[in-house]
């Protein structure tokens, strides 16, 4: 009994240290990890973090990895601490996310980021650089949507303060962030929607000119959309229709919630002349079902300025030499004997005419 006892013990003993020695390991490889080669460093350095962006991934089962690499490359050594932002999507049309509040859709994922081995400040040395991995943990409770973080480290700058009569001169502490932008999918009933906010076009085109129809259009939804439109132009002569698609990337511009893009549709082939009736489309990418449609004003086209002064020039001119004619007194005086003459010529042919009904009766 007591050597079953201790095989028990020992085989118990041993299923805890497969166990731990695994989780040991793992833990070893996420902590961070110092690169000792020298890195150029000078007066004009900065903290960089790479990569910038990370693709879009979807949530699973098992948390998220992302590895990051900070650099210092400044003179001085720099304390650093792991940081996480909340982010959402940018109204600048050159900007994916700006830091969002603490009212954003994303501040509820700050809590899902953990960083093995780097919970608290560290200092790089200058002309160093740091490895650490971010582990993203999505709980099954989690609302289905898009969700955007800014990852990385923060670091602690000191400003001198102004003497003033309320504050002596005195040292602030400034924290200054470099992240990368992580975005995560969560899968579920989402609510993909689309904004037009507002649209700008030609109502008059000249032929052979360029112009420009614009749209500012938002991410209304919750999840990440791929935004692209264009332009159906349709004639009142079926053949003269055509379609501009707007400016920038073959699939569209990633947009996040809140997010706006501005499509940029260019007309560089306008007819001779005509009108037509112009339709917006914007989509949100494929698979996500959103299609929003607005009609615009109907664009008139016309023809070249200097066509239209050559036609109104050969139009003008013959009138006004008629004008400048009939003012001549020498062309007046013409007319006039002119008329005379034919007013004579018709009583000569009526005495005639009179002269030879008399002779007809007379016979």
């Amino acid at each position: 009994m007591p050597s079953l006892l201790r095989t028990t013990i020992l085989s118990m003993l041993l299923a805890c240290a497969h166990a731990v020695l695994p989780a040991a390991s793992i833990a070893a490889n996420l902590a961070p990890v110092e690169d000792a080669s020298p890195i150029p460093a000078s007066a004009d350095g900065h903290l960089s973090l790479t990569p910038q962006r990370f693709d879009v991934v979807e949530a699973g089962d098992r948390p998220l990895r992302f590895e990051l690499t900070v650099t210092n490359t400044t003179l001085e050594p720099v304390r650093i601490a792991p940081k996480v932002i909340a982010l959402e999507g940018s109204t600048e049309p050159d900007q994916f996310a700006v830091p969002g509040g603490r009212t954003s859709a994303s501040s509820a994922a700050v809590a899902w980021v953990t960083f093995p081995g780097f919970d608290s400040p560290r200092e790089l040395a200058s002309g160093r650089k740091l490895q650490f991995v971010a582990l993203v943990t999505v709980p099954a409770s989690a609302t289905p949507g898009t969700y955007s973080l800014g990852v990385g480290a923060s670091q602690d700058i000191s400003a001198l303060g102004v003497n003033t009569t309320l504050g002596p001169a005195s040292r602030v502490s400034l924290e200054g962030i470099v992240a990368s932008t992580v975005v995560i999918d969560v899968p579920g009933d989402v609510s993909p929607r689309i904004r037009i906010r507002g649209v700008s076009g030609p109502r008059v085109v000249w032929s052979g000119s360029t112009e420009r129809f614009r749209a500012d259009v938002e991410n209304a939804g919750n999840t990440l959309l791929t935004i692209d439109g264009q332009v159906e132009l349709g004639s009142f002569l079926s053949t003269a229709g055509r379609t501009l698609g707007a400016k920038g990337p073959d699939k569209g511009y990633e947009t996040l919630p809140g997010g706006r893009r501005e499509l940029v549709m260019v007309w560089s082939d306008p007819p001779l002349l005509g009108w037509f009736s112009p339709e917006l489309v914007v989509v949100g990418g494929k698979g996500s079902g959103v299609r929003v449609t607005k009609r615009l004003d109907t664009v008139y086209v016309l023809p070249p300025w200097w066509l239209i002064l050559l036609i109104v020039i050969a139009i003008a001119l013959p009138s006004w030499r008629w004008r400048r004619r009939r003012r001549d007194p020498r062309w007046q005086e013409h007319r006039r004997a002119t008329a005379a003459d034919r007013v004579a010529a018709r009583k000569r042919k009526a005495e005639a005419k009179r002269r030879a009904a008399q002779a007809r009766r007379r016979r």
